[in-house]
């Protein structure tokens, strides 16, 4: 399997130990680069050229899709698109401040002790 049928498998975006575990190459990931194949989009994460999509921006943040954003991924179907990307930026994620601002609605994060959820 090439690495792009690979990633299209992948909604077009995966982690570097993810192209490494499926027996890609250092080699291969670096070739696929430089001819434009596939893109960084940050540090350890590669995505088809324009397809990542919502998956590759919450890889490219360290966070997670919830909510109307993940539906897709799980394969549900819901009433209407949902007006703003949903990411959860987890306990390893970035500080919130480093998340894009326009058209996203950050949950609460992973691991939140609060008892009082609206405070996460």
């Amino acid at each position: 399997m090439d690495i792009e049928a690979f990633l299209g498998r992948r909604a077009g975006a995966a982690r570097n130990s993810t192209l490494r575990q499926a027996g890609f190459t250092r080699s291969s990931i670096d070739k696929a680069l430089a001819s434009g194949r596939i893109v960084r989009l940050r540090r350890g994460i590669y995505s088809l050229p324009q397809e990542a999509g919502v998956l590759g921006t919450a890889l490219q943040y360290n966070a997670l899709l919830t909510c109307l954003s993940a539906a897709p991924t799980y394969g549900l179907w819901t009433v209407q698109k949902p007006e703003a990307l949903h990411l959860s930026p987890g306990t390893r994620g970035p500080r919130l401040a480093q998340l894009p601002t326009g058209g996203v609605h950050i949950h609460a994060t992973a691991g939140c002790r609060s008892p009082d959820w609206r405070t996460c």
